[in-house]
């Protein structure tokens, strides 16, 4: 049966027997990725343009790879760009759909038909977790689905099936993935996007406000360092309200400019007693004294609503969104680091800090230096120190110091209470601890702050029982 062509902003679109396949338009200088992963991503896309090379060889081509890192950091968009880059179409498929009761296996296998079917393609798995799970702790049901996904990949690299299907996995939990399936010959390289860190961030910024009117001297690099934590989804939600920010200002610089000329008029019009305008005016005054601030924010978005005047031309022109607009939708706008339980740049700095001045140079010269100065580092051959011990009496700065120096950097700050991670059942305070630096990991560069670690890390002589 011919396939039928139908057409989509954005992209092409081509039905067939079973599916719609995608021609992406997205490639890669649309997404804001660290140029070590682009790198690394583009080495296995080699054979998918010169497959010739690996035949001659007589090698396997990589046939698949996974995409983890947390939720809104661009997996997804990633995996489109890299149809978009190699002109070829994109089979996109949502984990959880193949979850049909009887029916997820045979779903499966009609869907690697369909990949090579239409080969040279991309095959892409989103949230793949959902039918991946570890087979040790999986009910029968899903045992089936991991298996039949994991030989329909074998099934790709057989002799009698020598079709170009490059299959891309994406989760946000690579470690709840069954062990078979990150195996050598199926997802064989797992690319980790992370947390975006400052230079990320400013790439992300710019690919995100192409097409935004800015001013002319607006500071891609300070909203960068305003904004730690945030990956790529949360930067595209403040974008938006930084525009509606705009918007709001523009509408309400008109409404008092119409205000204002209305009371020109009524009093050049109207011819009051003043005694009585007096005490009018003055009951005005107290009543928005005691008005709260969110009833005059209230007011104000009643106004704008009320209000049927369009802006004029001219200021219509002149509107364009300054760095002020960011700075006040940052409070609206929550960062995932922030949702998933830590804090970002604290905003404690060293003028908060009385004394300690060989302290703070000590700190400067440990975690700072190699932030700020990483190429002195490596030519001298010195490496960062991978910890820093703050002892001390209760209530002497311990906290404050970390926390300036986290702000001094521009970096991101994982705040723990050590008691907060012990837990009574076997293995749950080991699996927090693993966690938290996971989070640091994805989040670097990152300083971890553990409050009170005495709890966590008693002497094992003393205390035996206790889990190191």
């Amino acid at each position: 049966m011919p396939k039928k062509k139908h057409k989509k902003k954005g992209c092409e679109v081509f039905m067939t027997n079973k599916a719609w396949t995608k021609q992406s338009t997205v490639t890669f200088s649309d997404v804001g990725v660290d140029s070590a992963k682009l790198t690394e991503l583009c080495k296995l896309l080699i054979h998918m343009r010169h497959p010739k090379v690996y035949q001659q060889l007589g090698v396997v081509p990589p046939r698949g790879f996974l995409l983890h890192g947390p939720p809104g950091c661009g997996k997804t968009l990633l995996a489109q760009a890299v149809a978009g880059e190699m002109k070829r179409p994109i089979l996109k498929v949502y984990a959880p759909e193949l979850r049909i009761s009887g029916e997820s296996e045979q779903k499966l296998r009609e869907l690697f038909e369909q990949a090579v079917s239409c080969a040279p393609c991309i095959l892409f798995i989103d949230e793949i977790d959902a039918i991946t799970p570890k087979r040790e702790v999986a009910s029968e049901d899903m045992e089936r689905i991991v298996a039949q996904l994991l030989t329909c990949m074998d099934d790709l690299n057989s002799s009698h099936i020598q079709a170009q299907v490059l299959v891309i996995g994406a989760t946000n939990r690579p470690d709840s993935l069954d062990p078979e399936l990150r195996r050598a010959g199926r997802f064989e390289r797992e690319i980790g996007l992370g947390m975006p860190d400052k230079r990320v961030r400013i790439k992300i910024l710019r690919i995100l406000c192409r097409k935004l009117k800015l001013a002319e001297d607006f500071d891609f690099a300070q909203l960068a360092w305003l904004t730690p934590g945030y990956v790529g989804a949360d930067l595209m939600a403040l974008c938006r309200e930084a525009a509606m920010t705009a918007v709001n200002r523009l509408l309400l610089l008109q409404l008092e400019t119409g205000t204002k000329c209305q009371n020109i008029n009524d009093v050049s019009t109207k011819s009051q007693d003043v005694s009585m305008s007096s005490d009018v005016a003055e009951d005005s005054g107290q009543a928005s004294d005691h008005l709260s601030a969110k009833e005059g924010e209230l007011e104000q978005l009643l106004s704008l609503l009320r209000n049927s005047e369009s802006p004029s031309e001219e200021q219509l022109a002149d509107l364009c969104i300054i760095l002020d607009d960011f700075k006040e939708s940052l409070a609206r706008v929550q960062p995932f680091a922030k949702r998933e339980g830590f804090a970002t740049v604290p905003d404690v700095t060293w003028d908060d800090v009385g004394a300690l001045q060989g302290i703070r140079e000590e700190l400067t010269m440990a975690i700072l230096a190699p932030i700020r100065s990483p190429e002195r580092f490596k030519a001298l051959g010195l490496s960062a120190p991978a910890g820093v011990l703050l002892a001390g009496p209760p209530g002497c700065g311990k906290t404050l110091l970390a926390k300036a120096v986290a702000n001094e950097s521009g970096i991101n700050f994982i705040s723990v209470k050590g008691p907060e991670l012990l837990n009574m059942y076997v293995g749950e305070s080991e699996r927090a601890v693993r966690q938290v630096f996971q989070r640091g990991k994805n989040a670097a560069p990152c300083v971890i702050f553990f409050d009170e670690i005495d709890a966590l890390c008693p002497k094992r002589s003393a205390d035996e029982d206790t889990p190191p």
